[in-house]
């Protein structure tokens, strides 16, 4: 991503740092932005494993709305 583009994104995003890191202690993740830098890409993609074991790649794009179902789970 341009220096430009990555300017541009982050004025659009106040309190990215800190929404991330609250994000990051609901989830009992706190030393995981432990000396952290942010890198910008305009592409991401990840494969998961559905309950029926096919596997599906997902690929988000810069600009991309999606959709997050919380979830409770007990913890053991």
């Amino acid at each position: 991503m341009s220096k430009q583009e990555h300017d541009s994104l982050l004025l659009t995003l106040h309190n990215f740092k800190t929404e991330l890191f609250l994000s990051y202690v609901d989830m009992k993740f706190e030393a995981a932005l432990m000396n952290v830098s942010t890198s910008w890409y305009k592409l991401a993609s990840y494969t998961f494993k559905e309950e029926s074991s096919i596997l599906s790649k997902v690929y988000l794009h810069l600009g991309d709305f999606i959709t997050i179902y919380e979830e409770d789970h007990e913890e053991l």
